[in-house]
């Protein structure tokens, strides 16, 4: 193999001279021509031992120098022997219309594009069709033109990076490995709408549902108010058979049994009284505790009862 790479290098390096002679006369410095000059002996030595790396370092810097079709081709030998395949494959098919007719080079260069086409690597990238509009693709930091998505790609094999761009998207990042032979076939896009970063703020609050403890007070209170009432009205009943029974029988001796009678139903609605007064009493407090305790604002309750002066009427008034 190095053998063949110092065959084709002599070969191209006997053209060179009338090459840089050439240039030399459309307005090349003699400095200038004189570093590139060196540079490519340089490349030539480096070359000759095999050290293919070097080599095209020192051929590229001398055709920056003072191009020319011979250091173009030297170029593309070396990337061919380090393994840049598809670069290699692009400045042989360069060179070649560069050459005049006759040139014993124009077989060199046919040879080797013949023997690369089937070691490239190949890329065919398409955008997805959710892909906004205006999405841009590139390849190793190249972008691919929009005509040329869809279409086989060559690659030089190792390692690539494509990225994806687009407005109001996250750029998206694909990494590839090309192996000589061998197609890859990839749809990209941009990264997906980002979710809102800001969002309000969510109530740790439980949602309230009724008061029970001021709902359980008002009816506390409401049962009381019932005691007080059935013992007022007991009570008022119990005052007006005792009134009857005084007014009937004073003495309480040789009473009619209608008399004695209504003395015990009297009796009964005084006792009847007092234990619904009581249990009224204790149900107003226990419900204005509850409501006055409930951590809502609220106007106290106010409970009155009031009787007659003969007794024989009941009032009941309050606010809640």
């Amino acid at each position: 193999m190095r053998l063949k790479a110092w065959f084709l290098a002599l070969t191209v390096a006997l053209c060179a001279p009338q090459v840089s002679f050439a240039q030399t006369q459309k307005g090349i410095s003699a400095e200038v021509h004189a570093k590139a000059e060196e540079q490519f002996r340089l490349g030539r030595k480096a070359q000759d031992n095999g050290d293919f790396k070097p080599a095209l370092e020192y051929f590229r810097a001398s055709h920056a120098l003072e191009p020319g079709r011979g250091k173009l081709l030297n170029i593309a030998i070396c990337e061919k022997e380090i393994g840049l395949l598809a670069t290699a494959m692009q400045h042989f098919q360069e060179v070649l219309p560069q050459l005049a007719a006759g040139d014993p080079r124009i077989a060199i260069v046919k040879k080797n594009i013949a023997e690369l086409e089937p070691r490239l690597p190949h890329f065919t990238i398409s955008l997805a069709s959710g892909a906004p509009p205006g999405s841009v693709v590139t390849l190793d930091g190249s972008s691919i033109a929009p005509s040329a998505l869809g279409t086989d790609i060559p690659v030089d094999p190792g390692d690539h990076v494509i990225l994806v761009t687009a407005a109001g998207r996250p750029d998206r990042r694909y990494e590839l490995k090309a192996e000589e032979g061998k197609k890859i076939v990839l749809e990209v896009e941009p990264g997906a709408v980002p979710l809102a970063t800001a969002q309000a703020p969510l109530s740790t609050d439980a949602p309230r549902g009724p008061n029970t403890r001021r709902l359980g007070g008002f009816i506390a209170g409401g049962v009381g108010i019932a005691g007080l009432a059935v013992g007022g009205l007991t009570g008022a009943l119990a005052l007006s058979d005792h009134s009857d029974v005084e007014e009937q029988c004073p003495t309480h001796r040789g009473c009619s049994q209608e008399v004695i009678d209504q003395a015990s139903r009297g009796k009964s609605l005084s006792i009847a009284s007092t234990v619904a007064f009581a249990a009224g009493a204790v149900g107003v407090g226990v419900g204005l505790y509850l409501v006055l305790s409930s951590g809502e604002s609220t106007s106290a309750p106010a409970v009155g009862l009031t009787l007659s002066p003969d007794g024989g009427r009941v009032g009941l008034r309050g606010s809640f």
